[in-house]
């Protein structure tokens, strides 16, 4: 005969093992990170864009619905905008809705800046970590966090796929609804660790809060086309991504010394510098402005009528309507605002 109170209890057993295996299992998508390759992790819960879904089932667009306004590049105001970044939506809401999603960093690094204070930056509460691969120093920045966690400050030695906080809507300036919480990720380089010099001499009216984390002194790179190289590439150096961006346009420069982004980017120095005390360099920069290879040139190879204190555009391929580095004005390339804020802030000691 069935002995239902046994078939009941083996029944009741059952189910309380697998709830709590769903809970595990649910636990850990909340906790821990995707691993890319050996050295890096996917910055948030949501693995769809590793396992190749459709981008409108991990990038958050912004109030105008299109899914690409949440990637980099000139995504926004009908290709008129830049993005340095991509926003990640949330997959993890508790039952008030609120985002939950956990937020990883994405490298080993240390974390060199915080912000803390929603009111202090469009990017709301942010922290930024600074990595280093092959002789670059780049950094990944986590934007529009809830929170950060309690155990990060400046200085931390941080693991890839370790907790840096929690997602949210946080800005200073921008209104981000509760539905549209997301991560704000930037990967990238620092162009001047003497920014706040530059800064000081120009006529802004807000003070820099950012030191040389100010985002003006930040230069980003599309997070999904480095994710997808180290996905394809998965026993590469982190710093083959870097390495291996075209050029689109070259700047022939004199330093009168090793320019500080050379000094902790050594990586991209193609050549040995003839002088410490000064050189000519033929910079590759990518359509991002990333000045991704830097050639000394000895003098004697120099155009006895070019002068030290100008800059002269060498090539010229290509670039994105957004971001306009050169202007051709009766067959001659000129350098745009944007061009000569660039320059000036990777000259500045």
């Amino acid at each position: 005969m069935l002995n239902h109170r046994l078939l009941l209890a083996q029944i009741l057993t059952f189910a309380y093992k697998t709830s709590w295996i769903a809970l595990g299992l649910f636990l850990s998508c909340a906790t821990h990170a995707a691993k890319i390759g050996t050295e890096l992790a996917w910055p948030t819960p949501n693995d769809a864009f590793l396992q190749g879904k459709p981008a409108r089932t991990y990038l958050q667009p912004t109030v105008s619905g299109r899914v690409e306004s949440g990637a980099y590049g000139c995504t926004r105001n009908s290709g008129n905008k830049f993005h340095e970044g991509i926003d990640l939506k949330a997959v993890h809401r508790n039952a008030k809705g609120i985002a939950v999603d956990k937020i990883f960093c994405i490298a080993d690094g240390i974390v060199t800046h915080i912000s803390a204070k929603t009111a202090d930056s469009n990017f709301g509460k942010y922290v930024v970590v600074q990595h280093q691969s092959g002789g670059l120093e780049w950094c990944s920045l986590y934007a529009h966090l809830r929170s950060i966690q309690g155990n990060i400050r400046k200085g931390t030695r941080i693991k890839a796929g370790q907790v840096l906080g929690v997602m949210g809507n946080t800005s200073s300036n921008i209104e981000i609804p509760e539905s549209r919480a997301h991560l704000h990720l930037e990967i990238g380089f620092r162009l001047n660790s003497y920014f706040d010099r530059w800064y000081a001499k120009q006529d802004y009216k807000t003070p820099n809060l950012h030191g040389s984390w100010n985002g003006i002194n930040f230069l980003g790179i599309d997070p999904l086309d480095f994710f997808r190289y180290h996905l394809d590439h998965p026993s590469a150096p982190i710093s083959a991504y870097f390495l291996n961006q075209p050029p689109s346009f070259e700047i022939l420069q004199y330093h009168d010394s090793i320019p500080d982004f050379l000094n902790r980017n050594p990586g991209f120095l193609h050549g040995q510098s003839t002088s410490r005390k000064g050189n000519w360099y033929l910079v590759e920069f990518t359509w991002f402005g990333l000045p991704s290879k830097w050639s000394p040139i000895d003098s004697s190879h120099i155009d006895k009528r070019f002068q030290k204190d100008q800059f002269y555009i060498r090539t010229f391929k290509h670039e994105k309507a957004c971001r306009s580095w050169i202007d051709e004005v009766n067959g001659e390339f000129e350098a745009t605002r944007i061009l000569k804020r660039h320059l000036e802030i990777l000259s500045q000691k």
